[in-house]
């Protein structure tokens, strides 16, 4: 395409022309105000973190024209995504692009979804989705693939040896309520389907610890401590 970003420098300064309200600019022959016509919420960029962030929200059929259309991502990957996983992901790509080199040729096969799947094995233990290739892919494919990759994970865990016949004792009870419960709760883990599901799984287990409306136990408190626990996985 003759107009259109060449280098990293022309993104970078494509950037700094929009944060700098310079819209009326053009940058590699690129006009700025058109692509702020076309994704009016670049108009208000400041940083790299920022474009990126735009144009993965932006709808699918929004285009520029330009190699600023690689930075989408599917609109039904994303849907399924975490926010809090997309989001880390997005500061990643943006800092990326602030650390190359001006005089690097943007790349013509730069591939985001490629890029989304690579993070996931990256940063979540080798967990990823694999088979998204292209920039389209059917929402049924994709759920398909994250509730198989989901049984993957529950297959791995160990499964609890079979116990001996014994008395039931006050121990033994308690050992058969807390089996039952882990059976529930993987159970309902394995009828996720997508990211929205989660909640329904996360309510079975905290029921299961019975520590509502136990002193100290709060929504502070216990987003506290999932914040914590999430940091300590490198999840952002």
């Amino acid at each position: 395409m003759a107009n259109d970003l060449k280098t990293y420098g022309d993104l970078k300064a494509a950037i700094k022309t929009i944060s700098a309200g310079q819209r009326k600019e053009k940058i590699g022959g690129v006009g700025l105000d058109a692509i702020i016509g076309q994704i009016p919420v670049v108009g208000n960029i400041k940083t790299g973190v920022d474009l990126v962030r735009a144009f993965v929200e932006a709808p699918d059929t929004k285009k520029t024209k330009t190699w600023l259309d690689k930075l989408q991502v599917d609109d039904n990957m994303s849907k399924i995504i975490d926010n809090a996983v997309e989001n880390g992901f997005i500061q990643y790509i943006g800092k990326e692009i602030e650390n190359q080199q001006d005089s690097k040729p943007l790349e013509q096969d730069f591939n985001m979804n490629q890029k989304l799947v690579n993070y996931l094995k990256t940063n979540y233990q080798g967990r990823t989705i694999t088979g998204i290739k292209e920039n389209k892919m059917k929402q049924l494919k994709l759920k398909q693939l994250i509730k198989e990759e989901i049984q993957n994970i529950l297959n791995e865990q160990p499964t609890q040896p079979a116990q001996p016949s014994i008395k039931q004792t006050t121990a033994s009870k308690a050992y058969q309520q807390t089996a039952q419960k882990a059976s529930t709760i993987q159970a309902k883990a394995s009828q996720i389907k997508s990211i929205n599901d989660l909640p329904g799984v996360f309510q079975t287990w905290f029921d299961s610890l019975g520590l509502k409306g136990k002193p100290g136990i709060n929504q502070a408190t216990i987003i506290s401590k999932i914040k914590e626990t999430l940091t300590k996985m490198g999840v952002k």
